[in-house]
């Protein structure tokens, strides 16, 4: 007879009496002892029932992976097609996706359009790559709440729409999280383009590129999203250049490192402790049109190390204060904003 139970003590440790385990319930390839003492080899695919979330690997033949090593392997063609087919496999409760170190060659659009997938990649070592010439082509869209674009490196010297793009024409996107990702790109539209999104964190992301409109964009209707400690990698900051564009309420833009902040029709928010130019209203912008923020422990400083300066006449019902800066340009028209203690550097330099 099997042993089935484990007694310490006169406590029963362990029961395996009425273990179910089947080879179609147990991993593919994994051995396991069933309630009668016998030795059986699972059958199960990547993905199991459903009921869980599950883990995909994918792989570049090109990198020297083989289907040994992964669920999904790619060969350096269209390799879209393998990582939509992974999440495309994916249960309707999400699940992860790791793409091994390599290359992928991206000729039409990733879509995250589950809940709760993490898509995640090792850092520099695993690059998206489009060559794709098309002003409307978007590389990744988030489409679904709840998904996450870890450790993975976008890359395309086109231009292009957007390499990741947060938008649903349905309705809101909530809860999308982009950490540890490097964008590099040449002339493209944006890097990162968050539209009627919500709740969404942009974090410890590296923005390489010289965009047309802007490298990360809060477009209308997004709000109470974070974009923080993300870093400039051979990118221009500039008073006139757009790095970090906002619009919409209840935003946070706090701790990054020179990347230029335009400011237009940006309200309920918080601009704080940047280091790099700032700047009020572009364009038709209207006098005022930023209301109720907080701009407050921000080093207002050019990338040569020259400082810059703010127009507060786009600015009202709000807080300038604790800012080493240039100048603050005065308007004519009182708009009820409080400015203090700010540090002037009108001509020197770091």
């Amino acid at each position: 007879m099997a042993v089935n139970k484990v007694i310490y003590g006169g406590r029963t440790i362990m029961d395996v009496t009425e273990d179910t385990v089947t080879p179609e319930t147990l991993a593919e390839g994994a051995t396991a002892t069933n309630a009668k003492g016998e030795r059986i080899l699972g059958m199960m695919k990547a993905g199991g029932s459903g009921k869980h979330t599950c883990r995909f690997i994918i792989g570049t033949s090109t990198a020297g992976w083989t289907e040994a090593d992964c669920d999904y392997l790619c060969d350096g063609t269209a390799d879209d097609a393998e990582i939509n087919a992974a999440i495309q496999a994916l249960p309707t409760g999400g699940g992860e996706i790791c793409i091994l170190d390599g290359i992928y060659y991206i000729t039409d659009m990733i879509l995250l359009n589950k809940t709760n997938i993490t898509l995640m990649g090792n850092g520099a070592a695993t690059v998206l790559q489009s060559g794709i010439q098309d002003s409307g082509f978007i590389m990744m869209r988030c489409m679904e709440d709840n998904c996450s674009v870890l450790r993975i490196k976008f890359t395309t010297d086109k231009i292009i729409a957007a390499m990741l793009q947060v938008f649903n024409p349905e309705g809101v996107v909530n809860g999308i999280r982009v950490r540890d990702c490097i964008f590099k790109g040449s002339d493209t539209q944006y890097c990162i383009a968050l539209t009627k999104a919500e709740n969404t964190i942009l974090e410890g992301c590296g923005i390489d590129d010289n965009p047309q409109a802007a490298s990360v964009a809060l477009l209308g209707g997004t709000k109470n999203n974070i974009v923080r400690n993300n870093y400039a990698i051979h990118t221009s900051a500039y008073y006139g250049f757009l790095n970090i564009y906002s619009e919409g309420t209840h935003n946070q833009i706090t701790g990054n490192y020179m990347l230029s902040i335009v400011m237009r029709r940006t309200c309920d928010s918080l601009i704080q402790s940047n280091i790099g130019p700032i700047r009020l209203g572009t364009g038709s912008a209207a006098p005022g049109n930023n209301k109720n923020n907080s701009i407050t422990g921000n080093i207002v400083q050019n990338q040569d190390g020259t400082y810059a300066g703010l127009d507060v006449k786009y600015l009202s019902d709000s807080i300038v204060s604790g800012n080493i800066i240039k100048e603050i340009v005065p308007d004519t028209v009182e708009r009820n904003n409080i400015i203090s203690d700010n540090v002037l550097m009108s001509t020197r330099t770091v």
